[in-house]
């Protein structure tokens, strides 16, 4: 077994602080072959040091058919690595119309896709294969039906992932209430695992129009669902209970109104769940936070742009992690028609709040700057299908950072431990590592805690120990890890 020590000695040490740097426009990409009406950046995901970025108009395997294009986060610099193009995608298909990225696995869809039947849809699951993504698997719905646009959201975690189809149901797009299917990697075989279908389904709610997955929660944005008259929109949260996937809550808007479309996004992280309602107040647009209390997920906050705008779209795109969030408002207005803003907040002391909002650098008509939007660790993306730079609807994405995130990474393992410094909890995040066992010991070398059952998604509570320094030893079927955590 190889021993890789990140410690090599205990020694006394001094905390350095610096003057944190501001959230901002880091880089611009276009794709190396991007041309007019390619709509590069419809979808963006960011995950570790990877960001794929959609392209669904693209014309390599036929009109309309689809691309993805993979960035590489070299030192600081975002480089194309990679374009990629489903195995059997064809005129019309739209590959790239979602995509998702988690460790060594991305998930693709393809909503348009009609191997089945018109527009049924598909998913391609992508595998890092020593730095080449590699098509590995291509997902359907066992019961595909005409129309139901598979695809229409996708989502990755650990051994997970979640597809939406907007609208699957009996055939026809009026009557089509929409499902998510869940996936499960069985050892590198990705297997249809269950259907998802809201408890209280009706015709045309779109169900499936929005999907996230993280550890063993799943939400499902249903985006046309009407409580009151039309279109007011809500979320469903599944909990895998020992493999069953089970609807524990329905998420609403607290103040819903017609033509809201509560669900239009949603993101889930840890105990937060993010829902965007771009429709709220004559679409300038709001974003609510739930939070998980033991179980029951709760309304916490509602956020809006602090410069709130008619028509903006805020919160036609969210994202989730740690203490982020990231909202994108396509239709803000500040430099010229559509140019688009995106709105960071940050959670402290039991409140979200904005902390900045970026306009493009090269803001301009129709730009649409933050048309969709993701965060990981101290960087995030957001995409621009509208962009005009290298002709009409060419697209565009932009790179943002650094956000100062408490987070480890063992990079070339993809495990995560965070944050760092803790007050309580430390989170792990191990991807797709088989774990055996985690030992914490104190600064004497004495282990406070030792778990052998672990989860890919794992937290492990310290509030009942003294502040100070620990030591976290991972230990995985070929390696051992070991990193320091403080608690304060």
């Amino acid at each position: 077994m190889k021993k890789v020590n990140l410690i090599l000695a205990i020694v006394f040490f001094a905390v350095v602080l610096s003057q944190a740097q501001p959230v901002e426009e880091k880089q611009i990409v276009f794709g190396s072959d991007v041309e007019e009406g390619d709509m590069f950046g419809n979808a963006v995901c960011i995950s570790e040091d990877y960001a794929f970025i959609g392209a669904f108009l693209d014309d390599d395997n036929g009109e309309f058919a689809g691309a993805v294009y993979v960035y590489y986060n070299n030192n600081g610099t975002w480089e194309e690595q990679q374009k990629l193009i489903g195995s059997d995608t064809e005129y019309g298909d739209s590959f790239g119309a979602s995509v998702s990225v988690y460790g060594d696995y991305a998930i693709i869809s393809s909503e348009l896709e009609d191997d089945g039947a018109e527009d049924t849809g598909a998913a391609y699951i992508f595998y890092n294969n020593e730095g080449t993504w590699e098509e590995v698997a291509k997902l359907t719905a066992p019961d595909a039906s005409i129309y139901a646009r598979f695809g229409t959201s996708v989502s990755i975690d650990g051994d997970y992932a979640i597809v939406g189809a907007s609208q699957d149901g009996d055939g026809t797009v009026y009557d089509s209430p929409g499902a998510a299917y869940i996936f499960y990697n069985n050892a590198g075989t990705w297997e249809f695992h269950t259907k998802l279908i809201a408890s209280d389904a009706e015709t045309m709610t779109h169900f499936g129009s929005s999907v996230d997955i993280h550890g063993a929660y799943a939400v499902v944005g249903s985006v046309y669902d009407h409580l009151i008259s039309s279109d007011e929109g809500s979320a469903y949260v599944f909990y895998n209970n020992a493999g069953t996937w089970e609807e524990v809550a329905k998420l609403t808007a607290d103040d819903p109104q017609q033509n809201d479309e509560f669900g239009k996004s949603v993101g889930i992280h840890d105990d937060f769940i993010i829902v965007g309602m771009y429709g709220d107040d004559d679409f300038s647009g709001s974003a609510y936070l739930f939070q998980n209390n033991s179980g029951t997920w709760e309304q916490h906050s509602k956020i809006y742009a602090e410069d709130a705008s008619f028509i903006a779209n805020f919160g036609w795109s969210v994202d989730i992690y740690e203490d982020y969030a990231i909202v994108g408002a396509w239709g803000d207005n500040d430099v010229d028609y559509d140019n688009g803003a995106v709105y960071i907040f940050t959670y402290e002391d039991d409140t979200w709040s904005q902390e900045v909002k970026i306009l493009p650098s090269d803001a301009g008509y129709r730009s649409s700057f933050r048309y969709c939007v993701s965060i990981f660790g101290e960087n995030a993306v957001s995409g621009a299908f509208w962009n005009q730079t290298l002709g009409e609807d060419a697209g565009a994405a932009y790179f943002l950072g650094p956000l100062e995130t408490n987070i480890n990474t063992i990079n070339e393992n993809n495990i995560t431990i965070y944050p760092n410094p803790t007050s309580d909890k430390i989170n792990f995040d191990f991807a797709n590592n088989d774990i055996l066992q985690i030992n914490i010991s104190d600064i004497t070398g004495k282990t406070i805690i030792s778990k052998t059952e672990v989860q890919q998604n794992e937290t492990i509570d310290l509030s009942n120990f003294e502040n100070g320094i620990y030591f976290i030893n991972i230990q995985t079927t070929n390696e051992i890890f070991t990193t320091k955590i403080i608690k304060n």
